[in-house]
């Protein structure tokens, strides 16, 4: 009967790690019970109330123990989390999650577009975190920090484009700027800037005169013609 029941009060104690030290309790009090011994077996008590005392003991001890050992697994979490904060790369990146925000999409078709008008990447080929709007064309920064923006824009013959990025407005400028005139020839442009945003700044890319815009000419998805003109970025590092 006593075997029995310390097998039944092992198992439900096992599968609850919170009660660690209440099992190894009675882990001790069923082996001594039903064994007839204590510890190395060279001491045998007198009665159950001496076998209880003496459990209490070493208890007491395995549980000063395994405090010292909680207590220095605390504060090395603490350390490396300290470390992390101090390097910018809890959770990955800090308050991103582990994922650097990051994105490329490119035109599904031929666009045309105004002056002031924006310039719309509708296709997403990557969008890691979310924070490119593919509906207005607009990445808007989830935190602080340094970040990276990449155009490319390809016309047919006899077209042209004159398109900037700009920054929270049509008439904030944010340092990338691409133009083509007027050839017989396919002209395709890239540029590339690096600029500081506070979160929730939007930057996207608009046209500064009427311009057209070569996209995927074909209807097979993710074959060279999708990327005639893309628009990219990512975070290089959060503040």
């Amino acid at each position: 009967m006593i075997s029995q029941t310390c097998t039944i009060y092992m198992y439900n104690f096992q599968t609850k790690m919170a009660n660690k030290i209440l099992f190894y309790t009675i882990l001790i009090i069923c082996t001594s019970i039903a064994c007839g011994f204590i510890n190395d077996g060279n001491y045998i008590p007198n009665n159950r109330t001496d076998a209880l005392e003496f459990l209490l003991v070493e208890e007491k001890q395995m549980r000063i123990k395994l405090e010292a050992k909680m207590e220095d697994l605390m504060n090395r979490i603490a350390s490396v989390e300290s470390e992390q904060d101090k390097c910018g790369c809890r959770n990955g990146i800090g308050s991103t999650a582990g994922h650097k925000p990051s994105f490329m999409a490119t035109l599904s078709a031929e666009y045309h577009c105004g002056a002031k008008q924006p310039l719309i990447f509708d296709t997403v080929k990557l969008n890691s975190g979310t924070a490119y709007q593919p509906t207005h064309g607009v990445f808007k920064a989830p935190v602080n920090g340094t970040y990276a923006f990449f155009a490319t824009l390809s016309i047919p013959p006899n077209s042209s484009f004159h398109v900037e990025m700009v920054k929270n407005a049509v008439t904030n400028h944010a340092g990338l700027y691409l133009h083509a005139d007027h050839l017989g020839i396919w002209i395709e442009r890239s540029s590339n800037v690096i600029i500081r945003l506070q979160k929730d700044d939007e930057v996207w890319m608009v046209c500064l005169y009427d311009s057209t815009i070569e996209g995927d000419i074909t209807t097979t998805m993710n074959d060279t013609y999708d990327y005639h003109s893309h628009f990219s970025g990512f975070l290089v590092s959060e503040d």
